[in-house]
């Protein structure tokens, strides 16, 4: 078999291009994994949870707690009691710290806010608009350093 330099390059752009769409569906999927059982009436050890969403999720973690006085765990817990439980009695979504979590993940990975936001709002079935919402945090673009496009 003879393999031409076009060849490989091309080769080349193809896996990369397959490559980070999964890398980024990856740590989507981890996120989602770690927070997928956190429903009303589960118990949650939020310091073990604490550190392995700071292990995923990198500095933004440290960024958003810089402004919301609890940790990033206790927070999305947190949404089981209020906001979980508003949209899954109102449009049957019942893992909204799951879907947040994600959200969440997708900031880290660098997705545009826009996009992120668009994501909660059509998940939650118009309930989230976005994830500043979810959070409490009217300026997380500029809490965590984020360029709008």
């Amino acid at each position: 078999m003879r393999f031409s330099l076009a060849t490989v390059v091309v080769a080349a752009l193809v896996g990369t291009g397959i490559a980070a769409p999964l890398a980024r569906r990856t740590l989507v999927s981890e996120v989602g994994g770690l927070l997928v059982g956190i429903t009303q009436g589960v118990v949650v050890d939020v310091v073990a949870l604490e550190t392995q969403l700071t292990g995923l999720l990198g500095p933004i973690v440290a960024k958003i707690e810089s402004v919301i006085k609890v940790t990033l765990a206790e927070k999305l817990v947190s949404l089981v009691h209020g906001v979980e439980g508003k949209v899954a009695a109102t449009v049957n979504v019942n893992n909204v710290v799951q879907i947040v979590g994600e959200a969440l993940a997708m900031v880290a990975q660098g997705v545009d806010l826009n996009a992120v936001n668009a994501y909660l709002n059509a998940a939650t079935n118009g309930q989230i608009v976005s994830l500043e919402v979810a959070l409490g945090i009217p300026n997380l673009s500029q809490v965590l350093g984020l360029v709008q496009h």
